[in-house]
């Protein structure tokens, strides 16, 4: 609402309120005379004379409408002061009062005329502010709203001119691969209303269904249009075949039909030739059956001297198994009666080869260790001593004897014994090779030409020797000798730690034999079955010295057999040896003479052994080389080295042990196989063939057909407008003065009023408040009625 100003002399007046404001005014005005009167009327005169004139100028405070202005300028309000109003000079106190009261009231009403104006236009500038926001909030919802709209629109439209662009591309590509193609468009109305999003979306989802159908209509098409040219084209293909091979065929059946004519004349041929060839055969068989009949005589007679043979080993065995039965308490022969299936002794032509050793010595460096122990011995060359088991002597005990490097070779090396101080006897060849205490060395046998188990031919034997880690008082370095016939013995030799205590050395054997075939030899040990063929090993040459015994731990897979008599028994400690000190002499025998029954050749030899019954493919057993003291069983002396000779053969030495029958094997007969006659063939005479051309295919007509979809484009949005901004409010123009008051006091000295008695009030001064009081109830109820009239408008 703009307001304008009207002046009405000294009194302004807003349009907004009409004459009210006059009233207003007029009616304060009238109150500020009438208090004054009033005031007048209760004021004493001055008691005192004045004695001359007083003048002066006053210009009532005119700070309440100062502050009023000047709110209304920080609230933005346009103030104009007119000049000031001059109220005149009176001459008197009571005049003086009345005029103050009068400008005080001006100001006052001034000062709420101008707050009244400033809080109207604070309100006014308030609203104007909140429409301000509330506009600018819904122009930006409006933005947004228009945006989206757009969007949706760009959407809509891009994706409806992709669709029918691609219907055209489509067209284009189709008609490229299939130049008859049969492709036809139609079109899809789809109503948009400009002004909503909804719908756009709407149109774009509808479309892009359209796209799709589109496409998996043109995927549909092409796969069937591909499909019937594929079958189009492979109709032509297999008529253009179906006439060749028609052309082929019937050429064809015109060459085997000639052919057929050969073959034809071509049997009746050979059903003569075989007619003539099947009398040949005839009498080829009539002589191969006299040639077979012929030698059957002779196997016939051979196999019954095999069976006549046969019969009389099964009795010799039986004779021996007697004889052993009859013998087995006397000295010499085995205390039970058991029949050795196997043989294993002499084998002078063996393969030898031995694995798992730390290095192999040389034969030369072999020839030069025995050099140097003979030296060391005192000897000379000429009794060069050529026992691997002297690498045990204390002045053998030089590792380099063994193991250096020149005297070693990268394999398993045979030395040939000069001489006679050597183990095997001159000529004997043998090798030696270093190991470690723990390790096993594996020697095998091959090649074996005399060795049998229950008649039948061993392949191999292998033997697995290991010095125990269970040792004592021995060095970790041992050295083995193993010659390469398996009866000329295999030689251990280790050193002393400590020469000054006794020592026992634990030596592990685990014998394998092995069939023509290459598989293991099974062998069964059933205690007092003398009919079983077994594989019994010897056990000889286990010396008892002064200083050192020789002994054999049997086995579950190694059974101990005593020789009656032998000084060989098995002790309560398990092991096996001499029960006297010194067994080797022939004291037992009255000869008093060292080592003199040591010997293959002495007839007390067996005196020295005892046999071992193997069981299973995988028997073991132990040698042990130690001292009485040891033993525990008597009290040594001295201590000799820690070494052995001994043998794993088969060689029993026990008397009279009984062999297994030595069967022979009986021939077969022969049997003749006579020549089958050739069949002479039914005659079967071929029939000429037929040709029969084949039936072409019908040529498919192309049907597969493509329609295509096209969709209206979208109109252009329709957009919502913005809000117009809201107009100001006028800034109001307030017009405002201050007043000027001139006083001059002439008071005659001579005259001295004395005020009268206070009477109640009547008269013109009563009649002078209750206007004032009229006046004012007359300016509300007008500006009552002024509202009342603004809110019917």
């Amino acid at each position: 609402m703009q307001k304008k100003m009207k002046e009405y002399g000294s009194i302004r007046k807003l349009k907004a309120y009409g004459a009210c404001g006059v009233l207003l005014g007029m009616s304060a005005l009238m109150l500020s005379t009438a208090n004054v009167g009033l005031a007048d009327e209760v004021v004493s005169a001055p008691k005192q004379e004045v004695a001359s004139a007083a003048q002066s100028n006053n210009v009532v405070d005119h700070s309440v409408v100062d502050k009023a202005v000047a709110k209304a300028q920080a609230a933005g309000i346009k103030t104009i002061q007119d000049p000031t109003v001059d109220k005149g000079t009176v001459t008197t106190p009571a005049e003086a009062t009345k005029v103050k009261h009068e400008i005080a009231k001006d100001y006052e009403a001034q000062a709420a005329a101008i707050d009244k104006t400033t809080e109207d236009y604070a309100q006014k500038k308030a609203a104007y502010e909140k429409a301000v926001a509330e506009t600018k909030k819904n122009n930006e919802q409006i933005a947004a709203e228009n945006q989206a709209l757009k969007e949706a629109y760009d959407k809509a439209a891009k994706i409806g001119q992709e669709t029918n662009q691609a219907v055209t591309k489509t067209k284009e590509k189709v008609k490229a691969e299939f130049p008859d193609a049969q492709v036809s468009e139609s079109s899809k109305i789809l109503p948009v209303d400009p002004t909503s999003k909804t719908s756009y979306d709407s149109y774009a989802k509808e479309v892009e269904k359209v796209k799709v159908d589109n496409q998996q209509a043109t995927d549909s098409y092409l796969a069937e249009k591909r499909k019937e040219n594929k079958e189009i084209e492979d109709t032509k293909a297999y008529n253009e075949a179906v006439r060749k091979r028609n052309a082929e065929g019937k050429a064809k059946v015109e060459a085997e039909n000639k052919e057929i004519t050969k073959r034809n004349q071509a049997q009746l041929a050979n059903k003569q030739s075989i007619e003539a060839e099947n009398e040949v055969i005839k009498k080829r068989n009539e002589v191969g059956q006299a040639k077979v009949d012929a030698e059957n005589k002779e196997i016939d007679k051979f196999n019954k001297e095999v069976a006549e043979f046969n019969k009389s080993e099964d009795e010799r065995a039986a004779r021996e198994r007697a004889k052993a039965e009859a013998d087995k308490h006397k000295d010499g022969y085995l205390s039970e009666v058991v029949t050795q299936g196997l043989v294993f002794k002499n084998e002078e032509n063996a393969h030898i080869t031995v694995t798992g050793a730390d290095s192999y010595i040389s034969a030369k460096g072999l020839h030069e260790a025995f050099k140097d122990i003979t030296k060391r011995m005192g000897l000379s060359e000429n009794q060069l001593q050529q026992y691997v088991t002297y690498f045990s002597l204390p002045y053998a005990d030089d590792l380099k004897l063994s193991n250096a490097p020149d005297r070693l070779s990268k394999t398993f090396e045979l030395y040939t014994s000069k001489g006679g101080n050597v183990f095997g006897g001159a000529g004997n060849k043998y090798g030696a090779v270093n190991s470690k205490i723990g390790k096993t060395v594996t020697v095998t046998y091959s090649n074996l030409q005399h060795s049998t188990f229950k008649g039948k031919p061993i392949s191999r034997m292998e033997l697995d020797i290991t010095v125990k880690a269970d040792s004592e008082n021995i060095l970790d370095d041992v050295v083995f000798g193993f010659s390469q016939n398996p009866a000329k013995g295999i030689e251990v030799a280790a050193r002393y730690k400590d020469k000054s205590k006794d020592y026992k050395l634990n030596i592990s054997l685990k014998p394998r034999f092995y069939d023509a075939d290459g598989k293991q030899i099974i062998f069964e040990d059933t205690k007092n079955n003398p009919n079983e063929a077994k594989g019994i090993l010897s056990i000889s040459s286990l010396n008892a010295y002064k200083n050192h015994v020789e002994t054999a731990r049997p086995s579950d897979t190694a059974r101990f057999i005593p020789i009656s008599g032998s000084s060989i028994v098995q002790h309560a400690n398990g092991l096996v040896y001499s029960n006297e000190k010194d067994n080797s002499n022939g004291n037992h025998f009255g000869l008093n003479q060292h080592n003199i029954i040591d010997s293959t050749t002495s007839p007390y030899y067996w005196y020295l052994a005892g046999a071992l019954a193997l069981k299973g493919a995988n028997p073991e057993y132990e040698i042990t080389v130690t001292s009485w003291d040891k033993l525990g069983d008597r009290k040594g002396e001295g201590r000799f080295t820690p070494s052995i000779w001994f043998t794993v053969t088969s060689d029993v030495v026990a008397a009279g042990v009984p062999t297994a029958p030595r069967h022979k094997e009986t021939k077969p007969y022969k049997t003749f196989t006579p020549e089958r006659l050739q069949e002479v063939p039914m005659l079967k005479l071929e029939e000429l063939k037929k040709f029969t051309p084949e039936k072409e295919k019908e040529v498919p007509t192309p049907k597969a057909k493509l329609n295509l979809v096209k969709v209206n484009p979208v109109p252009a949005p329709t957009f919502k407008p913005k809000e117009a901004d809201p107009i100001p409010p006028e800034i109001p123009t307030i017009h405002y003065h201050h007043v000027q008051l001139k006083v001059e006091y002439k008071m005659d000295k001579s005259v001295l009023k004395t005020p009268a008695p206070a009477l109640p009030q009547t008269g013109e001064h009563s009649s002078t408040g209750l206007m004032a009081l009229g006046l004012s109830l007359l300016a509300a109820f007008g500006l009552v009625g002024l509202k009342k009239r603004k809110e019917n408008q």
